[in-house]
C-alpha cells in the first residue's frame, strides 16, 4: 500500500501532470478573457449589423429617411437611437389626408430607441422581459414614439424584441398588449398583436408574418373597426428595381359604424405573388371580398384572379418607377405620354394575360368575366400599335343576370343598343356576350367587325 501511495504521489508531482495543471488553468484564463472581452467585439459587429440591415431598409424603401441619433456603446450592453422620417410617396399621402389641411406639412417621425445586450450570449439581456440566452452577435429591446413638427411626442404600445445571429441576420418580434389610448378626440383601440420580421442584408430577404386580434378607431359618431388581421410577407430583392416574392393579408370583418348605420364587410383574402426567370416577370394575385354592399342588388362577393406571364421585366420596373414620380394630380394624358415609350417596350416584348375570374356575386346571380390575352412579340425599335393588334390573340366571356342586366338598360342608352346589336344575347337568365380578337379581326358573339386599323397609325 505504501508502495502504491509512493507511486501516485510521484505521478501527481510528475512534468506531465504539472503541464495538465497549467493548461487548464490557462484555458480557465483564456475562457474568462473571452467571457469579459468578446461582448465589447461582439458588441461592435451587432452595431455594425443593425446598420447595415438600417441601411438595407432605407435603400429598399427611397420614400424614407433612417439616420442615427447617437449609440452609446458599452462593453455588455450598447443603447441608441434612430430617427425614420417620411419624405414622400403614397404612404406619406395617406398620413396627410389624417393631419390639419392648414399644416398638411405636419407628417410625424418616428423614433426607435434600442439597447442592445452584446453576445455571443447577451448574459445581460435576462434582467430584462424576453430576455435569451441564445448565441448570436446581440439581443435588442426597442421602444417606439412618434414625435411631432411641433415637438409633441406620442409613445406607441409594446417593444420589438429582436436578436442579431451570428451571420448577421436579425429577427424582430414586435408585440403589443390589448389597450387603448386617446389623441386629439380619437380613441385608438387595439387587441394582442405579434409581428415577426426576418431580414438579412447580405441577401436583402425580407420576411414578415403578422397577426393583429382587432383594431378600431373611434372619432365622434364614426368608428372602423377591424377584426383578426393577418399578413405574411417573403421577399428578395428583384433584378428588374422591385422585390420579388409573395405578399398576403386577411381580415376576418370590416365593421363601419355612421351615425346609427353600420355596414359589415368580409371577410377579406387577398395574395400576390411575382417572380423572374431571366429577363421575363411572371406573377398572379388573387382577391376575395364578401358581404360589400351593392345597392340596390344586395351584398355581393367579389372574386378576382389573374395570372400575368413572360413579361419584360426591365420595362415593367421602368414603368413602375415611373408611376411612383408622377404627381397625383397630372392630367392623365401627360401621364400616359411619361410612360409611353416604356408602355411600347412592355407589350413589343409580348406577354400573356389569363384572367380566371373577374366576379360580382350576388343574390341573384354572378356577373362572371374571364379573359384570356396573348401578345406575340413584335419589333420593339419599330413599334405600332397596328403591329400591336395583329399580334394579339384574345379572348373575352361575360355574363350578367337578367335583373343586373334590365336595371341597366332601364336608365343606360349604350346597354339597350348593345343588347339590340347582339353584342350582349340573353341565354336562359343570362345576358351573354363572346369577344374574340385575332389577326386583327374583332368577333363578337360570332359576328365579324373589321377594326379600323388606319386610325391607329
Amino acid at each position: 500500500m505504501a508502495a502504491s501511495h509512493a507511486s501516485i504521489g510521484a505521478f501527481l508531482s510528475s512534468p506531465t501532470v504539472t503541464f495538465l495543471k497549467k493548461s487548464f488553468v490557462a484555458l480557465l484564463i483564456a475562457l474568462a478573457l473571452i467571457v469579459l472581452i468578446s461582448p465589447g467585439i461582439v458588441g461592435r459587429l451587432a452595431e455594425q449589423s443593425m446598420d447595415e440591415n438600417l441601411d438595407w431598409a432605407a435603400s429598399e424603401n427611397q420614400d424614407l429617411a433612417i439616420t442615427s441619433q447617437g449609440f452609446d456603446r458599452g462593453w455588455f450592453s450598447s443603447e441608441g437611437q434612430h430617427r425614420i422620417e417620411i419624405n414622400d410617396g403614397e404612404l406619406r399621402d395617406f398620413l396627410l389626408s389624417f393631419t390639419d389641411e392648414e399644416n398638411p406639412g405636419d407628417v410625424p417621425a418616428l423614433i426607435i430607441d434600442t439597447r442592445l445586450d452584446h453576445g455571443p450570449i447577451p448574459f445581460t439581456s435576462m434582467a430584462r422581459e424576453h430576455g435569451t440566452l441564445r448565441p448570436g452577435l446581440g439581443s435588442a429591446v426597442s421602444t417606439l414614439r412618434v414625435e411631432f413638427e411641433n415637438g409633441d411626442a406620442l409613445n406607441l404600445p409594446g417593444a420589438i424584441y429582436s436578436n442579431v445571429g451570428i451571420t448577421g441576420e436579425l429577427k424582430s418580434n414586435y408585440l403589443v398588449e390589448p389597450g387603448s389610448i386617446d389623441v386629439d378626440g380619437v380613441r385608438f383601440r387595439w387587441g394582442d398583436s405579434d409581428i415577426l420580421l426576418t431580414s438579412n442584408p447580405a441577401d436583402g430577404r425580407i420576411r414578415i408574418r403578422g397577426a393583429l386580434d382587432a383594431i378600431s378607431i373611434e372619432a365622434r359618431n364614426e368608428t372602423i373597426a377591424l377584426s383578426a388581421v393577418k399578413v405574411f410577407a417573403d421577399q428578395v430583392p428583384g433584378r428588374f428595381g422591385f422585390p420579388v416574392g409573395s405578399i398576403s393579408a386577411s381580415v376576418a370583418s370590416i365593421d363601419v359604424t355612421s351615425a346609427g348605420d353600420s355596414m359589415l364587410v368580409g371577410p377579406l383574402d387577398f395574395a400576390t405573388s411575382a417572380s423572374i426567370a431571366g429577363d421575363r416577370l411572371s406573377g398572379e394575385t388573387r382577391l376575395r371580398l364578401d358581404n360589400a354592399p351593392l345597392d340596390p342588388f344586395g351584398a355581393a362577393n367579389i372574386v378576382v384572379e389573374l395570372r400575368l406571364e413572360n413579361a419584360d421585366g426591365m420595362a415593367f420596373g421602368r414603368i413602375q418607377r415611373s408611376l411612383k414620380t408622377i404627381p397625383a394630380e397630372l392630367h392623365p394624358g401627360a401621364a400616359m405620354a411619361a410612360i409611353e415609350a416604356d408602355v411600347q417596350q412592355l407589350l413589343a416584348a409580348g406577354l400573356q394575360l389569363h384572367v380566371a375570374h373577374l366576379d360580382v356575386e350576388l343574390p341573384s346571380g354572378t356577373i362572371a368575366t374571364t379573359s384570356n390575352i396573348v401578345l406575340g412579340a413584335t419589333d420593339p425599335q419599330r413599334f405600332t400599335w397596328v403591329a400591336a393588334l395583329l399580334a394579339l390573340d384574345a379572348t373575352l366571356d361575360v355574363a350578367i343576370p337578367e335583373d343586373v342586366m334590365d336595371f341597366i338598360t332601364a336608365w343606360n342608352n349604350t346597354a339597350r343598343a348593345a343588347v339590340g346589336l347582339g353584342y350582349l344575347q340573353k341565354n336562359g337568365t343570362v345576358y351573354e356576350s363572346h369577344v374574340e380578337v385575332s389577326n386583327g379581326v374583332l368577333t363578337i358573339n360570332g359576328a365579324p367587325m373589321q377594326i379600323p386599323l388606319s386610325g391607329l397609325r
